[in-house]
């Protein structure tokens, strides 16, 4: 084996289609209860409601904060700065090599703007993720996390969110599994004890 050459190299520059990423729930029509659109609307009705779920839509980040803030979705886009760059996901259950991940590339505003701006104590225990269906699991806060990489995306390839992809925006971490990547993500509430 000591005459055996060889070479090695892999890259993380492939990227999916908002269309190719795997779903795991029937999500579209789920997400038009929670926002309140008529789920047999269609061209420009349905394109009507859903600009108006985006120009209604508000983010909020509460309890263990300065300042307890709201900003529409207009507002966070004027306030903060949007990044791209390409983000993997994956399911909790995936199997070693299995086919429920993917990565694409997404826009959006990084949680540690949102969090900065609003004083949020990154001390406290936990940050419950809220979205249009209720409270999703609380995460507990990992003082490791940086949390520049997670970001609350609201395009994908340049594109709006399909509302199977969580319209009108998704919390995205690629550090962490497909649970903790909330479609129709509403908000954060910092606590401390219990969730």
């Amino acid at each position: 084996l000591e005459d055996v050459e060889g070479e090695f190299s892999f890259t993380q520059d492939d990227v999916q289609t908002q269309d190719e990423l795997f779903l795991l729930s029937e999500w579209e029509t789920r997400g038009k209860d929670f926002a309140g659109v008529d789920a047999s609307l269609t061209g420009d009705e349905l394109a009507a409601a859903e600009q108006e779920v985006w120009d209604e839509w508000t983010i909020n980040v509460t309890g263990a904060t300065e300042n307890e803030m709201s900003w529409t979705l207009n507002e966070l886009l004027e306030t903060f700065e949007s990044e791209t760059k390409p983000l993997k996901i994956h399911c909790g259950e995936n199997a070693l090599g299995g086919s429920l991940l993917g990565q694409c590339m997404v826009t959006g505003i990084p949680l540690s703007a949102i969090f900065e701006a609003a004083g949020a104590d990154m001390n406290a225990d936990y940050v419950n993720l809220l979205n249009a269906g209720g409270q999703a699991p609380p995460r507990t806060l990992n003082k490791g996390i940086d949390y520049s990489e997670a970001m609350l995306v609201y395009e994908i390839d340049d594109e709006r969110l399909t509302w199977d992809n969580g319209y009108p925006v998704t919390i995205w971490d690629g550090a962490v599994g497909g649970p903790a990547n909330i479609k129709q993500a509403t908000g954060f509430e910092f606590t401390y004890g219990e969730p």
